[in-house]
């Protein structure tokens, strides 16, 4: 009865086992597939700033690089330039870009990239009127590519191919030489949709 015991205990332990073992394998060898493996969602943020002297009008031009473009119909996401905190690194669902414009009596513009894959995620524009915190949160993002970010108190559901905007009221400041400036900014946010990951073009 000893011996008997011994081997149906054998038994049973090699079908507990043996399942388990086919199970690990399958899941090696079956990763489970996200749309993100090959895809991700382009959401960008831009902001004219809207710049007029006040009295004697004083053109100011100004050049930066834009850092990347983005082309809507082809989707081609060409990146021109890395630095720490501008990078396109794997894994990630998100991309994220933020342009500004300056114009009126100013002009110029400039920007930058990076991407995301972990929420949430806050850029600070740092663009806004004096004591305005401009930055915006990303708070989420659903396999159906719907961003859900706040910006200046909004909370906003954004769905692939759409757009939102808003302006600040018009305030003053002064700049360089003691100009003083009548300025309004304009945001707006369009989430791109999805778009593939082999069409990234890196420098």
């Amino acid at each position: 009865m000893r011996k008997i015991k011994h081997i149906f205990s054998f038994i049973t332990a090699i079908s507990i086992i043996t399942p388990a073992l086919f199970l690990g394998c399958g899941k090696g060898k079956n990763p489970v597939y996200s749309r993100f493996d090959e895809e991700y969602v382009m959401f960008q943020c831009g902001c004219n700033a809207y710049r007029k002297c006040v009295g004697d009008t004083i053109i100011g031009v100004f050049v930066d690089s834009p850092g990347y473009q983005f082309f809507r119909d082809s989707k081609i996401l060409r990146v021109h330039f890395f630095s720490l905190s501008d990078s396109i690194a794997e894994p990630f669902k998100l991309v994220v870009g933020r342009t500004s414009r300056m114009s009126g009596d100013w002009a110029g513009g400039g920007g930058g990239v990076c991407s995301v894959n972990d929420f949430p995620y806050t850029y600070d524009l740092s663009l806004g009127p004096p004591g305005v915190n401009d930055s915006f949160t990303i708070k989420d993002m659903d396999e159906k590519g719907n961003v859900f970010f706040t910006f200046m108190g909004d909370s906003i559901s954004l769905p692939p191919d759409s757009s939102w905007s808003r302006s600040t009221e018009p305030w003053r400041e002064s700049g360089e030489r003691g100009i003083v400036m009548e300025c309004k900014n304009t945001y707006t946010f369009t989430n791109f949709g999805f778009c593939k990951k082999k069409n990234i073009i890196l420098p």
